[in-house]
């Protein structure tokens, strides 16, 4: 009998033990890994084509696609999808974050259709870079400039008058959405010679010399042999 109540007496001195070692253990456990008290948000863009587009979380830095912001206080949140070129922002979203965990969110762009397109006239040859022209009437524009927000078709283009030039005829461009339709204008010469002098040889002195354009004067080349003259089918005199 003896022996059972010192057995007894042994499994309660050892089940004190075993509690105060289990207390033990919960309170290190307690104080060194203490409940989280803060939560973390990761905001994915799409589709892939928009992945250059940024956002933030409630008014702050702006993130990439995939970025996570954490020490974020539970509760809810905004984010907000910044602009991108040639896309439509999705509205800004309300995530409600939770202690010690991440909540993910998708921000859809859509891709936007172009309407209109665009024309770009070039002038040539450079010397008559000044010249203008325009499209279906409107302001004149300079060499190279484009003109954008056209409805898909055909527009006429039109070269304004520049002196010493002859202005080309009025072209019909196509335009097409989402494209730019390049027109080149090319000018000509009004009278304008070639600038290539020509020599000639005549017995019979310079009233056989001849200019191929404008009148222009006869140079004596050498006593009854070499002759100059210029462009023109006006017989020199």
């Amino acid at each position: 009998m003896g022996s059972v109540h010192s057995c007894l007496r042994r499994l309660a001195a050892a089940t004190v033990a075993v509690a105060l070692v289990a207390a033990a253990i919960g309170g290190c456990s307690s104080s060194t890994n203490p409940a989280p008290t803060t939560g973390s948000a990761r905001v994915t863009i799409q589709p892939a084509g928009a992945a250059a587009a940024t956002w933030t979380l409630d008014g702050g830095a702006a993130r990439a696609s995939g970025a996570t912001v954490s020490g974020l206080s539970p509760g809810n949140h905004t984010v907000h999808f910044n602009a991108l070129a040639g896309f439509t922002a999705p509205a800004d979203q309300q995530v409600t974050v939770a202690a010690g965990q991440t909540t993910n969110a998708v921000g859809t762009y859509t891709a936007i259709v172009p309407t209109t397109g665009s024309v770009q006239v070039t002038i040539q040859p450079a010397g008559a870079a000044a010249a203008t022209w325009t499209v279906d009437g409107g302001a004149a524009q300079a060499d190279g400039a484009t003109v954008t927000n056209l409805a898909p078709g055909a527009h006429t283009i039109h070269f304004n008058a520049l002196a010493g030039f002859n202005a080309p005829a009025d072209q019909q461009a196509t335009v097409t959405a989402g494209q730019t339709t390049n027109v080149i204008g090319a000018y000509t010469g009004a009278g304008a010679r070639s600038d290539v002098d020509m020599l000639g040889s005549d017995q019979f002195g310079p009233r056989a010399c001849y200019a191929l354009r404008a009148p222009r004067r006869v140079e004596r080349c050498g006593f009854l042999s070499m002759y100059r003259w210029t462009e023109n089918s006006t017989r020199a005199t």
